[in-house]
């Protein structure tokens, strides 16, 4: 899941980067920006899986560790992270379909 979440900031960070040249009329860059959002979503149903999986694996314990409601909440902080890249995504998204728009 953490792995997702840094493949996540890194395609929201190509995407912003991206999108802030799309005025410039270069096809590239919003291509770039469009392919980095596409990845966003993808990494986010992913991250959804992963989610899912860790927290079965979590309340299935037998031992009872006392650190798993901590681990829990980590695994459902670092998710919430993958939806907000996904979010941003979009609105960057939206930011270059309006750029072409104009």
């Amino acid at each position: 899941l953490c792995e997702i979440a840094v493949a996540g900031a890194e395609a929201v960070a190509r995407a912003a980067d991206a999108a802030a040249t799309v005025p410039d009329g270069n096809r590239t860059d919003v291509d770039d920006a469009l392919e980095a959002v596409s990845a966003l979503v993808e990494l986010e149903h992913a991250a959804d899986h992963s989610e899912r999986d860790a927290v079965a694996a979590i309340v299935t314990d037998p031992h009872g560790d006392p650190g798993l409601p901590t681990l829990l909440e980590c695994v459902r902080k670092v998710e919430t992270a993958t939806d907000r890249f996904a979010h941003a995504g979009l609105f960057l998204r939206d930011h270059v379909i309006c750029d072409l728009a104009s």
